[in-house]
């Protein structure tokens, strides 16, 4: 597997909505693991609600 580092933007980070932040440090950081373990359901098909590129 093949990864890199992801750069932000911060202002573009400071642009951007608090849902979007929400669902993505939770994505990164392990948030949705913690929630799947305490019995809610996190649907990892559905798209996400933010997109990359805008960073």
């Amino acid at each position: 597997m093949i990864s890199k580092n992801i750069e932000i933007n911060p202002d573009a980070w400071e642009r951007w909505e608090d849902y979007k932040k929400d669902e993505f440090g939770s994505l990164i950081w392990g948030i949705e693991t913690l929630a799947e373990l305490s019995g809610m359901v996190w649907n990892r098909l559905d798209p996400t609600v933010y997109d990359l590129f805008e960073l």
